[in-house]
């Protein structure tokens, strides 16, 4: 029985980088007046870092967008159950099929 499993890991990805975005936002502003330039380097570095995790998470969304568009061609008589909570925290949703 195939298996379609939510995106909900990815949404709180997406809420903390966007949290973690705007706190090194915050923390750009008080560092513009420090003249240590090591600290300026490692924040361009966290800047970096979180736009790689930031194309990463929209990688995985457009992915399973995809997946979905296609399982959806392939599988006219299914329709999703209940979701159900998993080990992991996040959940997970069954597809019936006839």
């Amino acid at each position: 029985m195939p298996t379609r499993m939510s995106l909900t890991a990815v949404g709180a990805a997406s809420q903390i980088l966007a949290s973690a975005t705007s706190l090194l936002d915050s923390i750009r502003e008080q560092a513009k007046s420090s003249k240590d330039m090591t600290l300026k380097e490692n924040i361009g570095k966290l800047y970096d870092m979180l736009n790689d995790l930031k194309e990463a998470v929209n990688r995985v969304t457009d992915e399973n967008a995809e997946l979905q568009r296609k399982f959806a061609g392939q599988a006219p008589n299914c329709r999703p159950t209940a979701r159900t909570g998993n080990q992991a925290g996040g959940s997970s949703q069954l597809l019936l099929c006839r």
